[in-house]
């Protein structure tokens, strides 16, 4: 398992982090610890649980500034981008369906819910 572990930061360090600048560097990591890699809970749980972050308000506060910063989304963008990851036929679906509490992204707030 430590190897697994090992080689999936090795693969973050060489691919991910070149599209990631020195000043969004601890708030992608934060959503790589938090969101990307173990299991989902909730923003919240997630926060406290793999975040390092001990009160409840700390840990919303922080997952609110994850997931309303566009530079740190844009991050992922660049990634799919630089790796080749997309062709002009891919098709790229995301699902808010585990995000409670009314968050929505901004891009498809129009929707009902």
């Amino acid at each position: 398992m430590k190897l697994l572990i090992k080689n999936v930061i090795q693969k973050i360090n060489e691919y991910f982090l070149p599209y990631v600048s020195l000043r969004h560097f601890h708030l992608f990591n934060f959503g790589l610890r938090t969101i990307s890699l173990p299991n989902f809970e909730s923003l919240n749980s997630n926060a406290r649980i793999w975040g390092g972050v001990d009160k409840r308000s700390t840990a919303e506060s922080k997952m609110y500034r994850l997931l309303k910063n566009e530079s740190v989304r844009n991050i992922f963008i660049k990634i799919l981008k630089g790796l080749n990851l997309l062709t002009p036929k891919s098709f790229v679906n995301i699902d808010f369906s585990t995000f409670t509490l009314g968050w929505k992204h901004p891009r498809v707030s129009h929707f009902k819910q």
